[in-house]
């Protein structure tokens, strides 16, 4: 029997959701650096701008912003894990392949009316990866169903209030914090740098959070794919023809 793990992460198996969603955090690992630049790059941009820009950018346009160009950045994440799913030495040239086809593709509607959509992670790799709409796109959608795509809900959900979570923990300790220091001096500097600093933890979660949302979101499409198609014994099939 060939072993997949030679070229995955992991051994590609038949597992449930909460499981497919562990295997998410190996995949995210492995790729933490990868992950965090396409992210932390575009970003350090868009505050780049903001820091230029001569008037004071209000922190709910900063943060809309940001939102609005989540299914951008998700995009490039799917991107970096799809390829190195299989290649775990892909670099360079492998990764920058069809990078503008992924990421451009179908975006204004992600961007608008798709945002939305409760299981967005799992669906985006079989919108984008798989390149099907329409009506081929509904009909592989119910096909999944029966591998478990619909457990997407619930890792939308799952995440979102992480997230929150998240926030309401920092801004606890924020004021708990600002209690016992007095943080007067840090108003008093310039006011867009300021303003960037108390920023910082809300990047910080956003990153984190969006990253492991598309690795679970990958993976739990990945499992569906095995539980409906057996994809994994494909796979297994296609490897041994080549090493003939």
């Amino acid at each position: 029997m060939i072993n997949t793990n030679e070229t995955t992460f992991f051994a590609l198996r038949e597992r449930t959701s909460f499981q497919a969603c562990d295997a998410a955090l190996l995949i995210w690992r492995k790729n933490i650096v990868s992950l965090l630049l396409v992210f932390v790059i575009p970003i350090t941009i868009l505050v780049a701008i903001g820091i230029l820009v001569p008037v004071l950018i209000h922190l709910a346009v900063f943060i809309g912003v940001i939102w609005w160009l989540k299914p951008l950045f998700e995009r490039f994440a799917l991107h970096i894990i799809q390829i190195r799913f299989f290649n775990t030495n892909a670099k360079g040239k492998a990764l920058r392949k069809n990078f503008l086809k992924h990421t451009l593709k179908g975006l204004c509607g992600d961007l608008l009316w798709r945002r939305f959509t409760p299981y967005r992670s799992v669906i985006m790799p079989l919108r984008i990866l798989e390149n099907l709409k329409g009506k081929k796109l509904s009909e592989r959608k119910l096909i999944l169903t029966r591998g478990g795509i619909q457990f997407g809900i619930f890792l939308t959900i799952f995440c979102i209030s992480l997230e929150l979570l998240l926030y309401a923990s920092e801004a606890l300790f924020f004021t708990i914090f600002n209690q016992l220091v007095d943080m007067s001096f840090l108003y008093q500097t310039n006011g867009k740098i300021s303003f960037y600093i108390i920023y910082i933890p809300y990047l910080i979660n956003y990153i984190v959070m969006e990253t492991i949302y598309v690795c679970a979101g990958f993976s739990v499409y990945i499992n569906s794919r095995i539980i409906v198609e057996g994809w994994d014994l494909q796979l297994m099939l296609n490897t041994a023809a080549g090493k003939k």
